[in-house]
């Protein structure tokens, strides 16, 4: 009963991000801050190289502009591979995931491994907390899911 409740909620996650990755910004919301950093640190180069600025100013004012340049491109970076999971996502038929979840290998369905793929990208871990003495019913509220983060 554990596995058809994780299996169900790893399922329904699938078709909440699918329909949420449909949306979302396309370009990278601090682009043109990079832009306008890398250009003002090359201006600042030109005028250093043509000597109308003093050593003194160029060496500490490129440092700062590096920082925030590396920062930015950091952020377009995972931004980018963001939208490439989006991407990626809404790509994938999650209809045909349910269909072949519950099916044998030898019926066409998902391997373990695949599946186990789709768990552990949804879920950090599965609480299962105690029932108590004796045998008893399938309780799912004892079963706390982990979410991970997009």
């Amino acid at each position: 009963m554990v596995d058809l409740y994780v299996s169900e909620a790893v399922l329904a996650k699938l078709e909440e991000v699918q329909l949420a990755s449909s949306t979302g910004p396309t370009e990278c919301p601090g682009q043109q801050d990079y832009e306008d950093a890398k250009a003002r640190l090359e201006e600042l180069r030109a005028q250093w190289t043509a000597g109308n600025i003093s050593n003194e100013l160029f060496f500490s004012a490129a440092p700062d502009l590096e920082k925030r340049i590396s920062r930015l491109r950091t952020d377009a970076q995972s931004f980018a591979a963001t939208a490439q999971r989006r991407q990626a996502r809404s790509a994938t038929d999650v209809a045909e995931i349910r269909r072949r979840w519950f099916l044998s290998e030898s019926e066409g369905g998902l391997p373990l491994s695949l599946k186990r793929s789709y768990i552990r990208e949804a879920l950090h871990a599965v609480i299962i907390y105690p029932s108590g003495k004796g045998r008893r019913r399938f309780d799912p509220d004892l079963l706390e899911l982990v979410w991970r983060e997009d």
